[in-house]
């Protein structure tokens, strides 16, 4: 009887993955014993440790890198007994781990069990024959093998990724490495991923647009299908996945739901996502990747690796094995999210490689060019964020398992129904962590209730930390200003010096939105960032200088809409608008800026926001009429929504009084009855505004006489 078990099959490098897996329940700190017992030299072991002194998760890389020159055989690794699987568990009890060997050792018993096939006799008559047959049927076999087994240069190229993704994805976990600025010394650094409520979209239309922005979270679950993370990859039939399209609004943590794929990838805990051999993910909002003219300027270069034979690998398959996540599609230039020519656009379309997987990211308004590419081959998925639960849960590992101020941070936000409403966006949860922390150590309740007001305090909590940090005669019980807005907020000694700073910061976030950038190199060198913004590190060879970003996009959106109030001849136009969607996020702090600072919003403002709604003829039948006059109403946009509620004195403007208001479910045809409900309803709304503006006028009066 003759056997084949995979317990005699010789590794290499192509089963690192397989055999850290099989390593998973190892205690890593035992690098240096592993390698020892592997037969590698003490000098190799202390380069080891050498290259990974000081980088984030340094004992993890030490293990993998050990195991690495393990499967390469280096150094007296063929002396001590080539890897194989049976080798790997005598190495594993050698250090004191039994239960792990043995564990591997039943792994491998199984596989004798289930491959051990016994060799049927072959009668002497037949032996010279049949021989003949069997001997270049057992050499084929052969060479099948040592192909399969032998790793490729796209084996090498993925433990490269691995690696590359494990430092650089993870940088701004270690405190030491790349700092997030907080509100105090008591407050996290990071607060590990929290699985956020996802839905997969049939169809894209304006019935699921408008559900989407007015429902409650509950209620969207019920209409649409839940998916898990796990499931993001899963087909939707029998054919390949080709697309998946995931949007989310600002801060709803589309990035950081990118980035999490990419790393269990790496870490080999997705059984979908261990199907890719490589997988590529792109920054879009980096310039170097918006100049991209063809796929391979999209990959990840290493010096040691043949990035030419690479391309050409890939470009044989087609792209097979490969997923692309692009993240950030909304942070493309408007040419390149249009443009059929867009190397993305034909990436999205499978014009190019089109056996590859690709997920999108994008905000809901950039989307609508991808909507047609959504076939049977692909998903539509949309992130809604926390539910309450999610909520409790960050809040908890945000205040480190403090039970008493988790619990405290709830009975705040539960009592505020809009704070309440506003917690489901993980970025305004974690900004109202931060801003609600501050206001424990400082014993204030006066806690904001506005984006404007959060987003005010929040930067008000991270220029202190910069100042903190940076020596400048403050401490921790320093009373900032209360408002961050113009030079007159700075005139204090400990502040005069940075308001320069600020402004041009200020500046640079007002261009870079209107240019629809978000990542910015040379602008910045020797600018203090004020600890606003955080150092990105490209994946790009070729990009050598390391670039800057604001912590997130919104606060860049917040910075522009401060030098809009410091310069509002630079207020930009209708048609701007319409060609830059992250602009309606500019002028909704624009305008609650304007309240903290007591100004009116002009009319050519109030103009931009009132020409986001859209005129609708209430006809009931073809000929009804009110009184004789055809009646015309307008539905509230979000964008009109979002900015009463940052400045509610919009209310009393003649411009938003001239129009007749109802909500986007009225306008389509109904009973005569629904339609005198119609009529009753805006003219309460008349009639509370009207009384608004006698009350705003009294209170006026009443402050000029005191």
């Amino acid at each position: 009887m003759t056997s084949i078990a995979a317990k005699t099959i010789r590794l290499n490098i192509k089963h690192l993955k397989v055999v850290l897996s099989n390593l998973k329940q190892f205690s890593k700190t035992e690098w240096e014993t592993f390698g020892l017992e592997c037969g590698l030299h003490y000098n190799t072991l202390e380069a080891i440790q050498a290259n990974n002194a000081g980088k984030p998760g340094s004992v993890e890389k030490c293990f993998r890198d050990t195991v690495t020159c393990w499967l390469k055989k280096k150094d007296n690794v063929d002396g001590k007994g080539e890897p194989t699987l049976e080798r790997l568990a005598d190495i594993v009890e050698e250090t004191g781990d039994k239960a792990t060997a043995e564990e591997i050792r039943n792994q491998f018993r199984k596989d004798d069990n289930e491959i051990t096939e016994p060799i049927p006799t072959i009668p002497d008559q037949c032996s010279t024959s049949l021989w003949w047959i069997v001997t270049p049927v057992l050499v084929l076999v052969a060479i099948i093998i040592y192909i399969s087994l032998r790793a490729t240069v796209i084996d090498e190229y993925a433990i490269k990724l691995c690696d590359e993704y494990a430092e650089k994805l993870t940088r701004y976990r270690d405190p030491d490495i790349n700092k997030v600025p907080a509100a105090g010394p008591s407050a996290p650094i990071y607060v590990s991923f929290v699985p956020l409520k996802l839905i997969r979209l049939e169809r894209h239309g304006k019935e699921d647009a408008g559900f989407l922005k007015t429902a409650s979270i509950e209620e969207i679950l019920e209409k649409y299908e839940r998916i898990e993370i796990d499931d993001i990859l899963k087909p939707l039939a029998d054919k390949r996945l080709r697309f998946v399209l995931i949007e989310g609004e600002p801060g709803i943590g589309k990035s950081t739901l990118a980035k999490e794929l990419t790393l269990r990838w790496v870490r080999n805990t997705d059984k979908l996502l261990n199907n890719f051999k490589i997988v590529i993910f792109v920054t879009l909002r980096l310039e170097i990747y918006q100049k991209a003219k063809t796929f391979e300027n999209l990959l990840i270069n290493f010096d040691d690796i043949n990035m030419t034979e690479i391309a050409l690998s890939i470009k044989k398959t087609r792209g097979a094995g490969v997923l692309w996540i692009l993240d950030g599609f909304d942070e493309l230039p408007h040419q390149l999210r249009n443009s059929s020519t867009s190397l993305f656009i034909k990436f999205i379309k499978g014009d190019i490689l089109p056996k590859s997987t690709v997920i999108v990211t994008s905000r809901l308004a950039a989307s609508l060019p991808l909507y047609n590419n959504l076939e049977h081959d692909s998903k539509s998925l949309y992130l809604l964020g926390f539910s309450p639960n999610e909520t409790r849960e960050y809040a908890t590992k945000y205040f480190e398992n403090n039970k008493t101020l988790a619990d405290e941070f709830h009975s705040y936000y539960s009592h505020d129904t809009m704070i309440e409403i506003m917690l489901y966006n993980p970025m305004t949860c974690f900004i109202m962590c931060t801003v609600f922390n501050d206001f424990i150590l400082s014993n204030d309740k006066g806690y904001p209730i506005t984006m404007t007001g959060i987003y005010n305090h929040y930067v008000r909590i991270l220029l202190k930390r910069h100042l903190i940090d940076n020596n400048k005669a403050i401490d921790i019980n320093y009373d900032m200003p209360q408002l961050l807005i113009c030079s007159i907020d700075f005139n204090s000694p400990e502040l005069n010096s940075t308001w320069k700073q600020f402004y041009y910061l200020s500046k640079v976030a007002y261009n870079g939105v209107m240019k629809q950038q978000y990542a910015f190199g040379k602008e910045l060198h020797d600018v203090p960032k004020l600890s606003m913004m955080d150092t990105i590190n490209s994946f790009s060879g070729f990009y050598k200088d390391e670039s800057s970003s604001f912590i997130h996009t919104t606060l860049q959106e917040y910075f522009a809409a401060i030098y809009l109030v410091n310069n509002p001849d630079s207020m930009f136009t209708k048609e701007d608008l319409e060609h830059n969607s992250n602009l309606e996020v500019v002028l909704t702090f624009y305008v609650g800026l304007l309240k903290f600072i007591d100004r009116e919003v002009d009319n050519k403002t109030i103009d931009m926001i009132l020409k986001q709604d859209r005129y609708y003829r209430l006809d009931l039948n073809d000929n009804f009429q009110v009184f004789g006059l055809t009646q015309y109403y307008s539905e509230l946009s979000s964008l009109i929504l979002r900015c009463l509620y940052e400045q509610d004195s919009l209310l009393s403007s003649k411009h938003f009084l001239d129009k007749k208001y109802v909500m986007s479910y009225f306008y389509a045809r109904r009973s005569h009855f629904e339609f005198f409900f119609i009529v009753i309803l805006n003219t309460l709304f008349v009639v509370i505004s009207l009384l608004l503006i006698i009350l705003h006028s009294q209170l006026n009066l009443q402050g000029y006489l005191k």
